[in-house]
């Protein structure tokens, strides 16, 4: 998986490009290629991204919270320990190492010091590019990238035009859904 420049880097450049500089002199500031900067441009179709002024919200770990949480694996803390400390809720920390600690699953330390299993290997930077990974928008959507998935649909909705309606389309795929049910057809489900 290639991460994109980290949203650091684009909101300093995006800062730069709102005082006036070109894009070529914003990405040279920052150590990109003038190539980098154009690019970065025309992905946001040439409007400064909304976070680049508004602030995080609390419904994401912030860099400083994923380091806090390192820390707490570093020490052996439990998890319950750990998410009372950033004010978290402890299924929100125990998702944080699940996604972010492969092939791994975290038990605290013993208290005598020693270290029942090999170390952790959760890192903070890579579970924040991760996130910002993730959250980019927007997303391919399913039928477009799942071909199965795509002929699966077109099989039991019959006869769909590229004209048809989100509501048309919803209605025919429903209908078409309980006639292969009366009739005791089992269609597979995609996930």
């Amino acid at each position: 998986m290639r991460f994109p420049a980290e949203r650091a880097v684009l909101r300093k450049f995006w800062l730069s490009i709102r005082r006036g500089a070109p894009t070529e002199e914003a990405a040279a500031a920052l150590g990109y290629t003038k190539r980098t900067g154009t690019r970065w441009f025309r992905q946001a179709g040439g409007v400064v991204p909304a976070y680049v002024t508004a602030q995080t919200g609390r419904r994401n770990l912030a860099f400083d919270e994923r380091e806090e949480i390192f820390a707490g694996v570093e020490r052996g803390d439990s998890i319950r320990l750990i998410a009372r400390s950033l004010g978290r809720a402890p299924s929100t920390v125990q998702r944080e190492l699940r996604l972010n600690m492969w092939h791994q699953q975290y038990r605290r330390r013993s208290r005598q010091g020693f270290r029942a299993t090999k170390p952790w290997t959760y890192r903070p930077s890579q579970a924040q590019l991760r996130a910002e990974f993730m959250a980019r928008r927007p997303k391919p959507a399913k039928l477009a990238t799942k071909l199965e998935l795509r002929e699966l649909v077109q099989a039991a909705c019959g006869s769909l035009t590229h004209r048809s309606s989100s509501p048309q389309t919803a209605t025919q795929c429903q209908s078409a859904a309980r006639t292969d049910s009366r009739h005791g057809q089992h269609q597979p489900t995609a996930g």
